[in-house]
């Protein structure tokens, strides 16, 4: 997918070119208009700005946009944007410390996961609910559920166990004034959990997120924002997924 990515980059690069070689004039000159913004032969200059998901060229009155890259139907810039070409779903990636994380939580259907009510608007906000066996291989190639030691390095990097849940909720969504303040763009929401009987719960009021990290053959680790020590439970429950960038060493 990042070739993919780069190649259509490069592609709208060489079309913005070819447009800004293309503008002609309209006093019979060979119209040949001027390069970095500076007047051509008749007067023309042509000039590329940074449209967040396009490329934006203009020729005197004559202005263009060019997409960066295309997740399905949609423009971005993936730069700032990540596309899961599986079921074209945009991603923003979101830089802390050395981590890089999924500012959204995974919305993929995987067999295991529900979204929340069966309602396809909760999954719109919320993300998919996972088993923990669904959870293990769900997140996009070059990304991965984090483990335990992972969280922790999250938790630590934000400032500790005390505050760290409340800095990385997001500032609305979350009910009874327990709002965070969102000060590194997590944006945890509360998508609530499914039991193991089926039953589903505390959406708006609590976020329970899977690590791959075990405790026993049938218990698995997970994070919640009230109390972000890993917490184990069975791995049966269906809880959030949030996933985290591999990085190459």
């Amino acid at each position: 997918m990042m070739k993919t990515s780069r190649f259509l980059l490069a592609a709208c690069i060489l079309l913005a070119l070819v447009f800004t070689f293309s503008c002609s004039g309209d006093d019979g000159s060979d119209g040949t208009p001027g390069t970095n913004g500076e007047p051509g032969q008749n007067g023309t200059s042509c000039v590329s700005e940074d449209g967040g998901a396009y490329l934006v060229i203009k020729c005197g009155e004559q202005q263009s946009k060019l997409p960066k890259a295309m997740c399905g139907a949609t423009a971005y810039d993936p730069e700032t944007q990540f596309c899961d070409s599986r079921n074209i779903q945009l991603y923003t990636p979101v830089k802390i410390g050395e981590q890089t994380w999924m500012k959204e939580n995974l919305n993929y259907n995987a067999s295991g996961s529900k979204c929340y009510d069966n309602d396809p608007s909760n999954c719109a906000k919320y993300g998919r609910l996972y088993s923990w066996e669904a959870a293990e291989d769900a997140c996009p190639t070059g990304w991965h559920l984090p483990s335990d030691e992972e969280w922790e390095t999250l938790i630590t990097t934000v400032g500790g166990l005390e505050t760290a849940g409340g800095k990385l909720k997001a500032t609305s969504g979350w009910s009874e004034s327990d709002n965070g303040t969102d000060d590194y763009g997590f944006s945890a929401l509360p998508g609530g959990f499914v039991a193991p009987e089926g039953d589903f719960g505390a959406l708006g009021v609590g976020g329970w997120w899977w690590s791959i990290s075990e405790d026993t053959s049938k218990d698995a680790y997970s994070h919640h924002m009230t109390n972000l020590l890993g917490s184990s439970f069975p791995k049966s429950f269906l809880f959030s997924v949030r996933c985290l960038k591999t990085e190459l060493h």
